[in-house]
């Protein structure tokens, strides 16, 4: 009894802070939702505008412009699952429907050097990392297509797949099914 009043009392607050904000957007555990937002017990939805942005040092895409913090997320509709841990709202899962756009980059910081992702799909998951998978993900399925920037490459290569996963914290891509194109620099090894 005494948890759901403090649910209810945390999604009444929640709903307080939409309202009296110009814009229609909210952080939560260093991610930041904007759009349209129907927020409920343990979910948010958005629409009209939907994005989910992770905080870090902006950067331009090279391939359509947008500036980005270190991954923005943007589709007609965002449904985030929620859940309270230590006390905070965390994210535990978001999911991206119809026209997704992913700018995303990953860090090595082994080599000090910067990978930058451009990508399109027709679905996405992004899970963040937790303490128990430090991994940070997103999924993308149907139609998924990756342009990959890499200092390594002399032109952007492009991924295709059944579904590809973008690691965040290290420079890794999975992809099923998939296709690539790819034009290393010359003298440059992998």
């Amino acid at each position: 009894m005494k948890r759901t009043l403090a649910l209810a009392a945390l999604i009444a607050a929640l709903c307080v802070y939409v309202g009296f904000t110009s814009a229609a957007s909210m952080a939560i555990g260093g991610i930041r939702l904007a759009g349209d937002m129907e927020i409920s017990d343990e979910k948010i939805d958005l629409t009209n505008g939907a994005t989910l942005e992770l905080s870090g040092e902006p950067w331009k895409c090279e391939i359509c412009g947008k500036t980005a913090q270190d991954a923005l997320i943007t589709a007609k509709t965002i449904s985030a699952d929620l859940k309270k841990a230590d006390r905070k709202l965390v994210i535990t899962k978001a999911t991206a429907d119809a026209d997704v756009l992913i700018h995303a980059r990953q860090v090595d910081k082994v080599k000090k050097t910067t990978r930058f992702i451009h990508a399109s799909a027709d679905k996405a998951v992004f899970t963040p990392a937790t303490a128990g998978n430090e991994d940070a993900t997103i999924l993308l399925t149907g139609k998924a297509i990756v342009k990959l920037i890499d200092p390594d490459l002399e032109e952007p290569a492009t991924l295709t797949g059944e579904s590809i996963t973008v690691y965040l914290n290290k420079n890794k891509i999975s992809v099923k099914s998939g296709d690539m194109t790819i034009k290393p620099k010359e003298g440059a090894t992998k």
